[in-house]
């Protein structure tokens, strides 16, 4: 009942009591709208890009980590990863990568 109330007001109402709604993805975007969006846009790939830079610096202090080490700390800790695996245990450990490229070294596939 209060949906038919309505609907029958909302049709019966002056356009300009009802209010203007904003239909997005339409043809006639003024401006502003295509500014701002730019403006999103540009503050997202600058995020992305401090993001991945914050990924590449960890990468190079890891792997400097690990270059650092000598042939019996890797051994070590290869064989601690290869314990870890095999129990199905293996989460983000810091060597994950030095680990993963040791084992694939060779892998031709399955």
């Amino acid at each position: 009942m209060f949906n038919l109330f309505t609907t029958r007001s909302g049709r019966t109402a002056p356009l300009v009591l009802r209010g203007a709604e904003p239909v997005l993805g339409g043809e006639a975007f003024d401006e502003h709208v295509w500014c701002w969006q730019l403006h999103l846009s540009a503050l997202d790939a600058a995020l992305h890009r401090a993001e991945a830079e914050d990924r590449a610096q960890e990468r190079a202090r890891v792997q400097a980590l690990w270059d650092a080490m000598d042939a019996e700390e890797t051994w070590a800790v290869l064989d601690e990863l290869d314990l870890l695996n095999a129990r199905g245990v293996l989460v983000d450990h810091l060597f994950f990568e030095q680990w993963q490229a040791s084992r694939m070294d060779g892998y031709v596939g399955d």
